[in-house]
């Protein structure tokens, strides 16, 4: 009898401590992370510095009662999970129909320069003939020159861009990588295996100055982009995703337009990027 009693009440006990919120494991949201300095930077001397990394840490901070996992992805892995997982979150990503598909975006909380065209400086003379008012006509220098293009596979560069690199897909003077971090990128210019690459001139400003080869390139815009781009928050596109997504807004909306999330981008832009970088924000913000 008194074994049973002693059974009983361990039982009880145990559904009850089991029950508490000290003993419940947390669900679990899965952020997928790209390597993406300098906008997050995930290891080196630089590493948390990125302005990506630091409003994440604000809405992390905010959904406290999840377990969060980080998990390194390529862009093509991160929207095929953002696709077939709930629970998935990603918190760099730029906006497309295509995408808006299979992800559910947050207000936008990040401006930054368009993806440009970028060169070696002491080639620069071959692209002049494809410049048209400082802005170069992408589709043009990739079938009219015999210029390598190296691009990565799965990344969007924005609209304009991706169409026509979709249009061009398979072109002989495309040479793609399936490694997608903008560090392959940067190293076949630099190696001069490709003539020109796509990125956000901070990335290439960034990898050059670990490189100690500052000065090496120059950033060209493409014709038809805008002025900048818009970065997001995406998550799965369930009941799950369309929850949160509300509850993030209201972070971003209250640290987006601040001067320390502002600084941390600034920290890698020269005395005339901060200058244009601060009338974007100008101007974006006038309406808000």
């Amino acid at each position: 009898m008194k074994r049973n009693l002693i059974f009983v009440f361990s039982t009880i006990y145990l559904i009850i401590a089991l029950s508490c919120p000290s003993y419940a494991k947390k669900k679990e949201i899965v952020w997928l992370t790209a390597d993406f300095p300098p906008y997050e930077i995930l290891s080196g001397p630089y590493k948390g510095k990125g302005n990506i990394g630091y409003m994440k840490k604000n809405v992390i901070e905010s959904l406290n009662e999840y377990e969060h996992i980080n998990m390194v992805a390529n862009s093509k892995r991160i929207f095929h999970e953002l696709k077939n997982r709930d629970m998935v979150a990603y918190a760099s990503a730029l906006k497309s129909k295509e995408r808006e598909k299979h992800a559910i975006f947050s207000v936008p909380f990040l401006l930054a320069r368009p993806n440009h065209v970028i060169v070696r400086k002491s080639k620069f003379d071959k692209f002049r003939p494809y410049i048209r008012n400082e802005h170069i006509q992408l589709d043009s220098l990739i079938t009219e020159s015999d210029l390598m293009l190296g691009r990565s596979v799965g990344r969007s560069y924005g609209r304009v861009i991706d169409k026509i690199l979709k249009k061009q897909n398979g072109h002989k003077n495309i040479w793609i990588f399936y490694d997608d971090l903008f560090k392959r990128s940067i190293t076949e210019l630099i190696k001069k295996n490709v003539d020109y690459i796509i990125g956000y001139p901070s990335e290439a400003f960034y990898f050059l100055k670990i490189a100690n080869k500052e000065g090496y390139i120059v950033p060209i815009p493409v014709e038809g982009t805008p002025r900048y781009h818009l970065g997001y928050f995406a998550f799965s596109k369930t009941p799950w995703g369309k929850s949160i997504v509300k509850r993030v807004n209201t972070v971003l909306k209250k640290h987006r337009n601040s001067d320390k999330f502002h600084k941390t981008l600034e920290f890698w832009l020269d005395n005339s990027g901060k200058k244009r970088y601060r009338s974007y924000v100008k101007e974006f913000y006038s309406n808000k």
